[in-house]
């Protein structure tokens, strides 16, 4: 019988012990947290440029690809002349 979800992992019987469970979440919230991390920092480094997107899509509501890069680029350059 196939499973059609997702979650059938959950109906079957695993193949490690309760101490490799753990090791295996323990790892998997490790991997979580550092590319959170790495998230975060890069929000934080291009956050003006993510300000500027967002004003801009609030007034237009769509941009195109060359208006984004462009907004992208001129809050770049802003950011290193400051």
């Amino acid at each position: 019988m196939k499973h059609i979800f997702l979650g059938r992992e959950m109906a079957q019987q695993r193949d490690f012990s309760e101490h490799t469970a753990e090791i295996i979440d323990a790892e998997i919230c490790r991997l979580v947290r550092s590319v959170e991390e790495q998230v975060m920092e890069l929000v934080k480094k291009h956050r003006r440029s993510l300000d500027a997107l967002a004003q801009k899509l609030l007034e237009k509501e769509t941009l195109s690809g060359d208006e984004i890069q462009s907004i992208i680029t001129n809050n770049q350059q802003a950011a290193e002349q400051a």
